[in-house]
């Protein structure tokens, strides 16, 4: 369906780009370390934001009784955790290099999946509110391999990584919406949408859990061991 036909036009582009004497993104570049593991982090850090955000919602009112207005509040925790700790993200990498907030990066988002695992199948707010804590950071920690891959290109090659980034982002979360929504009704099925959901996201979560922490494995093996520090920034700040 729709996923089949996103993948058959981004093979088309990539072979189109490929061929092109001055294509607008060289898909060649993903040879560069820098950007594979961008490309990589980007493609999956959405994962469990998709299975704590939408299917949260939706959870939270149907099966914890949530009444609509208190569902906005209570989605709050990811976007808060994630403005608190951006600053530091940011920071971390410049003293430190890439390899650190990736670890960060891909750890929060491992706990974060866990914690909706099993949030969902104890069907406890507290434990969802931690695990959306978690994914803000998570996220936070994963913005950073962005500027580290577009600074690692020419400058000529840095429009073309800064546009192609968020492209495999909203790729990524579109196909694992998908995902999920198929897995959530091959799973719980169709007959009870609440029952389905108490069924079917605790194991989800798990699945999730699983992919992430292949992720981190692919991440770690692409980021160097070490990053140089800023001279600029004193020790002990």
């Amino acid at each position: 369906g729709a996923i089949g036909s996103g993948l058959v036009i981004a093979a088309f582009w990539l072979i189109w780009e490929v061929r092109h004497p001055a294509p607008l993104v060289n898909p060649r570049v993903a040879k560069n370390r820098a950007v594979a593991l961008a490309l990589v982090v980007i493609f999956v850090r959405f994962l469990p934001s998709t299975l704590g955000g939408i299917f949260l919602a939706r959870y939270v009112q149907e099966v914890l009784g949530f009444a609509p207005g208190i569902t906005g509040f209570a989605l709050l925790p990811a976007t808060l955790s994630m403005v608190v700790v951006s600053g530091a993200a940011g920071q971390l990498l410049d003293r430190m290099g890439i390899r650190r907030p990736v670890a960060i990066a891909m750890a929060a988002l491992i706990g974060s999946a866990a914690l909706y695992a099993v949030g969902y199948a104890q069907q406890s707010y507290l434990l969802l509110a931690i695990g959306m804590t978690f994914g803000g950071v998570g996220l936070a920690f994963s913005n950073t391999v962005q500027p580290h891959a577009i600074g690692s290109v020419p400058a000529e090659q840095r429009g073309g990584i800064a546009g192609l980034l968020p492209l495999v982002s909203q790729f990524g979360t579109a196909m694992w919406l998908a995902v999920l929504t198929g897995a959530l009704v091959a799973i719980g099925g169709t007959a009870d949408p609440v029952a389905a959901q108490v069924d079917a996201l605790p194991i989800i979560g798990w699945v999730v859990v699983g992919v992430l922490a292949v992720t981190t494995v692919i991440a770690l093996a692409l980021a160097p061991k070490a990053g140089p520090v800023d001279p600029t920034v004193p020790k002990g700040m």
